[in-house]
């Protein structure tokens, strides 16, 4: 089974790649952060969130952009030195 990300449909905007170039579609998660998913991601399935009323999208992890983004490394965090 895929790893499913939650995400507010109401939230969608567009953007494209600083790093790539990109289409790139924004997203809110449900703790408030964006999520960078490849333009056009299908979401496998939405439900009406039970304390918001917003509608909740479910997307596989694959569909994130930093999942496909030739250039991600460029955003990841160095790791601290032991």
């Amino acid at each position: 089974m895929d790893l499913l990300l939650r995400l507010y449909e109401d939230s969608k905007r567009g953007g494209t790649c600083t790093a790539c170039g990109a289409a790139l579609d924004w997203y809110e998660t449900l703790k408030g952060n964006n999520m960078p998913m490849n333009a056009g991601a299908v979401p496998r399935k939405s439900e009406t969130h039970p304390e918001t009323g917003r509608v909740v999208v479910f997307f596989a992890a694959d569909d994130t952009h930093w999942t496909t983004c030739p250039q991600r490394d460029l955003f990841r965090s160095p790791k601290a030195a032991s």
